[in-house]
């Protein structure tokens, strides 16, 4: 992962830990405390603070276990099946003499599925990740790191909006929905939230695709430049 996302708050943590622990916390406060946390937190500006704090923690946390679980469950996103589909679609109209001269190019090109399908996963996850730590290294744009973390969000917020669903029929919850939106909003809220459970992977597939694509794009890229000096 990008070296920025360790020196400082950025993005990733934002989108990743800050806004779903907030969200994490807002749940157990409505179903469990009767929204007193809030209340008393955002009273006065350094009890706020505290709550920041207190969201960014649990946000750590959460996001590791969705990261963990997401190992799992997420393999038809992120495969090597799919890293290789990538690769094949970009290089389509590259030249393929260039495509054979740039040595990893070169080597998942001429790659051929044998009988040890662990093996073959193994090799092409080696050859992406290695043309992922060149770009990396190399970086002459924020794409990758961006899409990355809008992912990490996606993946986060996916279980927030199951924990809302599972207990909207709570009283606390109906209460709030109700105060907030106006008319029939407890089926519309369903709605939203079926709607956002299914959307999610989706797009999640689509911008991991977009990653592979980037990576094998920027790698090219900069090794022809690399090689033309």
């Amino acid at each position: 992962m990008n070296t920025e996302i360790s020196s400082k708050l950025s993005l990733y943590d934002i989108l990743a830990m800050l806004i779903p622990g907030a969200f994490i916390i807002c749940w157990v406060d409505v179903t469990f405390c009767n929204q007193k946390i809030i209340d008393s937190l955002t009273s006065k500006w350094l009890t706020g603070m505290l709550f920041i704090a207190v969201c960014y923690l649990v946000g750590i946390i959460y996001c590791r276990l969705m990261e963990y679980l997401w190992r799992y469950v997420g393999k038809f996103i992120n495969n090597p099946k799919r890293m290789k589909k990538s690769f094949d679609k970009k290089v389509e109209f590259m030249n393929s003499k260039k495509v054979f001269e740039n040595e990893l190019f070169g080597e998942l090109k001429r790659f051929k599925p044998s009988v040890d399908k662990e093996k073959d996963s193994c090799k092409i996850q080696d050859i992406y990740y290695e043309a992922y730590a060149f770009v990396a290294k190399n970086t002459y744009r924020n794409d990758v790191h961006i899409l990355e973390s809008q992912f990490a969000f996606l993946r986060s917020m996916f279980g927030v909006a199951f924990l809302f669903l599972c207990f909207l029929p709570n009283d606390n919850f109906k209460s709030l929905i109700e105060n907030l939106l106006p008319g029939d909003s407890m089926c519309w809220t369903s709605i939203s939230l079926l709607v956002l459970l299914i959307a999610i992977p989706f797009v999640m597939a689509c911008i991991q695709k977009k990653i592979y694509e980037i990576v094998w794009e920027d790698y090219e890229y900069l090794h022809r430049v690399k090689d033309d000096k």
